[in-house]
This record gives structure tokens, C-alpha cells and sequence, in this order.
């Protein structure tokens, strides 16, 4: 679960790219 919410939070920085 904290892998996925990690990968969530990079996802998310990179559409804030």
C-alpha cells in the first residue's frame, strides 16, 4: 500500500510537471 501511494505521489508531480 505505501509502494502504491508513493507511486501515486510521483504520478502526480510529474502531471504537476
Amino acid at each position: 500500500m505505501k509502494f502504491f501511494d508513493l507511486v501515486a505521489t510521483f504520478e502526480k508531480l510529474s502531471h504537476l510537471k
